[in-house]
């Protein structure tokens, strides 16, 4: 905001209408930040409602295609009050993001909830509490995070100095 919509520069002297500029607009870019908050809190106040008429992945569908186009338009106009009313699309996608996910694993995977509560009442009883289910949770976090480094494939950065390599490589692949 401060520098494409204000023309400003953050690395103006600070006494420089430049950088008076960019204070401004970073200014304005905190209504931004409020007409985002707002738009998330109202988006999801209306969800329930909305997921009444529409389905969970239209309504998924509608988020990611009002981000794009928000902050592609946002992208393309530097008119303060177009960037600012198209704040509010960034706010439904986070409000979407927070919730829509979960609704949808609900939907589609109720019946693997009796596969956990099968395999949870033994280990519960095994245990002889609740604390069962606190262990089982830190061993699959452990196995997640191992299966993660060891089997997950990431782009790791070339050392400083040399060129790019175009290999992938698990996390620990050098430990």
């Amino acid at each position: 905001m401060g520098e494409v919509v204000f023309e400003g520069d953050p690395k103006a002297p600070h006494d420089s209408d430049a950088y008076q500029r960019y204070n401004a607009g970073v200014s304005m870019g905190c209504w931004g930040m409020c007409i985002y908050a707002f738009s998330a809190a109202f988006y999801s106040a209306i969800l329930e409602k909305l997921e009444e008429r529409f389905s969970l992945r239209t309504l998924y569908f509608f988020a990611y295609l009002a981000f794009g186009l928000g902050t592609g338009l946002a992208t393309l106009s530097t008119n303060l009050y177009v960037v600012l009313s198209l704040c509010v699309t960034y706010g439904v996608l986070f409000s979407s993001l927070c919730t829509l996910p979960y609704s949808l694993l609900c939907e589609y995977y109720q019946s693997p909830q009796i596969l956990v509560s099968v395999a949870m009442g033994p280990l519960t009883s095994l245990v002889g509490g609740a604390q069962g289910v606190m262990y089982f949770a830190s061993l699959m976090s452990f196995v997640g995070c191992l299966y993660s480094s060891l089997c997950v494939v990431y782009q790791l950065p070339p050392p400083e100095g040399e060129p790019p390599e175009s290999e992938t490589q698990p996390l620990l692949a050098h430990i």
